[in-house]
């Protein structure tokens, strides 16, 4: 199973903090498999090994076949030769298991199953060679503890690129407003009856509420389709948008750059946020995240401001 940056950061976050907590000495190993059987059009539009472009520690890649196999994505490797496998299992698993009641009894099979918080973050007792993980780990509450760790870790190895030097200026000179906007894959048929996408009223009473509060606060959109936001939408305010044809890993250095937020109900613009290092940041999201169940809910920190958003 392959996803985006937004969901593999995610990911490497979660197991990240397991490694540190319980497993110093191991080294963290990224499976690359599925995304190198990804076709060219589905790596076009962002389905690809994109967390290689972060300053990961303590980590490698492989691209086996056998420990990608049931979608494995992530390993932990004791060097010296005996192996912890954390591996994400396909969806659909153990979705009506009452993980809390069992997880005594997968710990001991090698089994970490956290579908609502973070009972995984335990060190398992068990003689088990493999530790199978299955979870989206779509909860801030899983990696929380290192945020300064991943504030280092998800910064790009590359320098910013020349065209965006005086944006990059711009927006770290201004009470810049990071305002994300998902479009895309989240406007077909397919995703639009599970997800709530975002409209355009939602973002401008988030900007008014932003420019009452802060009067020369400076708008800066990002979107997986500027061209389409301009054309659909209409804000009140002056807005610079980005140029839309960056890497991601530059999109997101722009994003966490500025001082406050406004985000889609998307994994990346969740992202842009949490990594913004103003720690009096301003930051607005949508309610519901998802129209289908309240597994979302640990993605909502104290510090966010909701707004109600409905098609």
């Amino acid at each position: 199973m392959t996803q985006r940056l937004g969901n593999q950061l995610f990911k490497y976050a979660a197991v990240r903090a397991l490694q540190l907590k319980f497993y110093p000495d191991y080294k963290l190993i990224i499976n690359t498999y599925h995304y190198k059987k990804e076709s060219e059009q589905r790596k076009s539009q962002g389905w690809d090994y994109l967390i290689k472009d972060f300053r990961l520690r303590n980590s490698g890649c492989s691209d086996s076949m056998y420990e990608a196999y049931g979608g494995t994505f992530f390993r932990i490797c004791l060097n010296a030769g005996r192996k912890i496998l954390v591996k994400l299992l396909p969806a659909g698993t153990i979705n009506a298991i009452d993980h809390k009641i069992l997880q005594p009894t997968f710990n001991l099979l090698g089994m970490y199953n956290p579908l609502g918080c973070s009972e995984y973050v335990k060190p398992l007792r068990s003689r088990s060679r493999h530790i199978f993980v299955k979870s989206l780990f779509e909860n801030a509450a899983y990696f929380d503890g290192i945020r300064d760790v991943l504030l280092d870790e998800f910064t790009p190895i590359h320098d910013p690129l020349p065209h965006n030097l005086e944006l990059l200026d711009d927006i770290m000179t201004s009470e810049s407003v990071c305002v994300s906007i998902r479009r895309g894959d989240f406007l077909s048929s397919k995703y639009a009856s599970e997800f709530n996408v975002c409209n355009e009223e939602y973002f401008i009473t988030a900007m008014k509420a932003l420019r009452k509060e802060i009067p020369c606060c400076k708008f800066f959109v990002f979107s997986d389709d500027v061209d389409d936001v301009k054309r659909s939408m209409h804000f009140p305010f002056d807005v610079v948008y980005e140029r839309g044809n960056d890497p991601v890993w530059e999109k997101l250095r722009l994003m966490y750059s500025c001082r406050h937020f406004i985000i889609s109900n998307s994994t990346f613009s969740w992202w842009g946020q949490y990594l913004g290092r103003n720690p009096n940041k301003i930051v607005y999201i949508p309610v519901p995240w998802h129209w289908k169940g309240e597994k979302w809910q640990g993605l909502y920190l104290p510090y966010m401001r909701k707004i109600e958003c409905h098609k």
